[in-house]
């Protein structure tokens, strides 16, 4: 948490006892103070609060952006670095174009990264779209020593666009890559082979405000054209975009982000959930872990009945949800949920600490997590994989051995997680085909083309007839096999022409605001302060930067009092400011 650049590796195979645990913080990275003072650099531990995180096709991890300071939200950085797992070690690469707090990192069919979205030094969203590396170093034989260094780079052919914070985002079959954000319009589609956005006449993703968890339909081997988003906020539209917004949202939609129109109400969550997140498991089915809200953080109301504590499994052949187990812990902002490959599911963090409940008490909920263990494993014995390949090409077979007291029918490919703000920025499964071909011999389908599984490492798990995993094999995915599939682009209907180059310089302004109903406006807030005085700083804070947060909900008359003739004054300021952003 914060900015204290800290990273810790957890081996579950050594369980989870401190000799499972080892530190692996990054290097300290001379910066600027706050104030950009000329000179002013010192190293400081790396700042990678709310940054971007995917593994390369080479099995490094690139880790971009972080955030300049604790508590200054939004001052993003432009900082790269690359984690190698085989040597635990860390390498700081070019800075990127621009700083980034908040962004989306994915794994394209080239084996390159989309770098998008995020918010910039001075907390303005950043249009930009940058890949790595750069197009002068190539990708061929990504891992099978290519250049360690490669900046990130705009592409000169790439239009602007705003994708918001920390976007959701999903390769298609087609090569496109989908993109939405809540509070940045509608989904859009970039098209790497001409370097444009395509947005389609579809709903935005985040339909019901902010961080909804989404995730894609788990595919066959020619990947998958549906995502799936839940839960959210309940939208309120005007002055709180999206964000702050009270009221949580159980609603289910599946979109097919290529199509117009397409979108589709599902069956509900049981419970509403802000920031949860959604897990593909190895049978096809998926978890929704946590959920509640930033707003919680400053309730001071002890989590112990949350409802959001209860994970949900979802059916995809039914689409329905039903709930399971309740978790310790709450998890809500800042929590992740992650698959292992021996099926079990990693749940850790949030921005509860114990100080908000009893400032007698020295433990703290950040440093605890939670391992589910999902209904497959209590059927039965597991089948065991005996023997895999290490790689594979797009096209070829997978010859594996295999045994099991069952017989086993089904083979899966999952894509390893990253996972942050209810955003798993590299998440898929794709269902595989499967032929015995002798005494525990098996002869599995690979993924037909780069953009049904960009290439790198998956874990390749294996199925019996109840549908209880083995332990998954780690195979990587290869773009310097020959024969590599590339996906063929058909032009959507009814699409715009190609985007103009964009300026090597920032993106235009934006359109002068529309006038406000300053009325309308002061109903809206006196409906949005009367439940809360704690949750109204905390969204005034973050949405007017004007506010003080208390630490926890005033406990007495004379503080509810102060915290009262804050509320008012900070209440005056933004109107004033929304008055003046309104006037011709």
């Amino acid at each position: 948490m914060e900015n204290d650049g800290q990273a810790t590796i957890w081996d579950p195979a050594l369980g989870t006892s401190a000799a499972s645990f080892k530190e692996v913080d990054p290097p300290p990275i001379p910066l600027d103070d706050p104030q950009n003072r000329p000179g002013s650099a010192i190293p400081r531990p790396a700042p990678l609060f709310c940054a971007g995180q995917v593994q390369l096709a080479d099995g490094r991890v690139l880790i971009a952006g972080g955030n300049l300071e604790a508590g200054s939200p939004g001052f993003g950085l432009k900082i790269l670095f690359l984690f190698d797992p085989t040597t635990d070690s860390w390498v700081r690469e070019p800075d990127m174009i621009r700083n980034r707090w908040y962004p989306t990192l994915t794994r394209m069919p080239s084996g390159r990264v989309a770098i998008l979205g995020g918010q910039d030094e001075a907390g303005k969203s950043v249009a930009s779209f940058e890949l790595y590396p750069n197009e002068s170093t190539g990708v061929a034989g990504l891992d099978a020593g290519a250049p360690t260094s490669g900046i990130a780079t705009n592409e000169p052919n790439v239009a602007a666009r705003d994708n918001g914070m920390y976007p959701h985002t999903m390769v298609l079959p087609s090569g496109r890559l989908a993109s939405s954000s809540w509070g940045a319009g509608p989904m859009s589609l970039f098209e790497s082979s001409t370097g444009r956005w395509v947005t389609r006449n579809n709903q935005q993703l985040a339909i019901n405000g902010s961080y909804p968890t989404a995730f894609p339909r788990p595919g066959d081997q020619n990947g998958t054209t549906e995502l799936i988003q839940a839960g959210g906020n309940v939208m309120v539209p005007g002055f709180f975009p999206g964000f702050f917004e009270p009221a949580l949202s159980k609603s289910v939609f599946a979109i097919k982000p290529e199509a117009e129109k397409t979108w589709r109400q599902q069956p509900a969550l049981n419970v509403a959930r802000r920031n949860a997140t959604a897990v593909l498991l190895p049978d096809g089915t998926a978890v929704a872990v946590g959920g509640g809200g930033v707003d919680l953080r400053f309730s001071g109301t002890p989590p112990t009945n949350l409802p959001q504590k209860q994970i949900e499994l979802w059916n995809p052949a039914t689409g329905e949800w039903t709930l399971g187990p309740a978790q310790k812990i709450p998890r809500g902002y800042h929590s992740i949920a992650i698959l292992l490959a021996d099926g079990r599911v990693l749940s850790a963090g949030d921005d509860y600490t114990a100080s908000l409940l009893d400032d007698n008490r020295s433990d703290n909920f950040d440093s605890l997590f939670e391992l589910y263990s999902p209904p497959y494993l209590f059927r039965g014995s597991r089948p065991q994989i005996e023997a895999a390949p290490a790689a594979a090409g797009y096209g070829e077979t997978m010859e594996i051995r295999a045994s099991g007291d069952r017989p086993i029918t089904r083979a899966t490919l999952v894509a390893p997680g990253s996972v942050t703000h209810a955003v798993d920025m590299n998440q898929r499964l794709l269902e595989l085909p499967i032929t015995k071909t002798g005494t525990e011999l098996y002869t599995v389908g690979g993924p037909t083309t780069s953009a049904a599984a960009p290439p790198g490492d998956y874990m390749l798990f294996v199925l019996n007839d109840l549908g209880v995993p083995s332990i998954a094999s780690w195979v990587r995915i290869r773009p310097d096999f020959p024969g590599q599939g590339t996906p063929t682009l058909t032009r959507l209907p009814d699409e715009p022409l190609p985007s103009p180059p964009a300026p090597p310089t920032d993106p235009p302004a934006p359109p002068a605001p529309a006038p406000v109903d300053r009325a309308a406006v002061e109903a809206q807030l006196r409906g949005f302060f009367k439940d809360s005085t704690a949750d109204a700083l905390a969204g005034m804070r973050r949405i007017a930067r004007l506010c003080p947060v208390p630490k926890r909900a005033a406990r007495t008359a004379k503080a509810r009092a102060r915290a009262a003739k804050r509320l008012e004054d900070c209440r005056a300021r933004a109107m004033r400011a929304q008055s003046r952003a309104a006037a011709p």
